[in-house]
């Protein structure tokens, strides 16, 4: 209630006292010249509403880009513990026959040969692939981070994970500024 009363006073204030200087204001602007302002102040708006669908739709394509990252990483390193359990399991079944062979060394060495050349080629992938990330959470695109500064609780349904990598970074950013 006693908000409301407040209220009250506030919208009686701006009716009886900022609502005609601003009437008179309007007024005293000449036709030609309130035409230019107002094109101007709608293409601002148009321009602005522009840029800012751009932006989110450039957002949504990055966030989607380093989801689809994170996603290979985990498969490399998944693919990585399979093929070594694998490994083991098929040398724990045969291990009795390998080793009682004539060629055992000869099977040992081109086992460790052939899990070596993978991991090395799966480090080089998974470098590559956490460089990219890397970049990605780095890049500053201004019109990106106006968006994620001025929508703070900015949910994305399907990316939330690298969503809010973003949003770290960028009050990391904001942060340094501050100091």
């Amino acid at each position: 209630m006693k908000f409301s009363i407040y209220w009250g006073l506030v919208c009686i204030a701006l009716m009886r006292g900022i609502h005609p200087a601003i009437y008179k204001l309007v007024q005293d602007i000449p036709h030609i010249a309130g035409l230019v302002i107002l094109i101007f102040i709608s293409a601002v708006f148009v321009t602005d509403a522009v840029i800012t669908v751009v932006a989110i739709n450039k957002l949504e394509k990055r966030i989607k880009l380093m989801d689809d990252i994170a996603e290979k990483i985990h498969n490399v390193s998944d693919g990585m513990g399979e093929h070594i359990y694998d490994g083991v399991t098929a040398v724990v079944k045969k291990g009795e026959e390998i080793y009682n062979s004539d060629n055992a060394r000869e099977l040992r060495e081109k086992y460790t040969e052939s899990v070596e050349e993978l991991k090395k080629k799966n480090e080089e992938t998974l470098e590559e692939l956490r460089e990219r990330y890397a970049q990605l959470v780095k890049e500053s695109h201004i019109f990106q981070k106006r968006i994620l500064k001025a929508f703070p609780k900015i949910k994305s349904r399907r990316h939330e994970e690298q969503l809010e990598k973003l949003k770290e970074r960028v009050n990391e950013i904001k942060s340094k500024i501050k100091k």
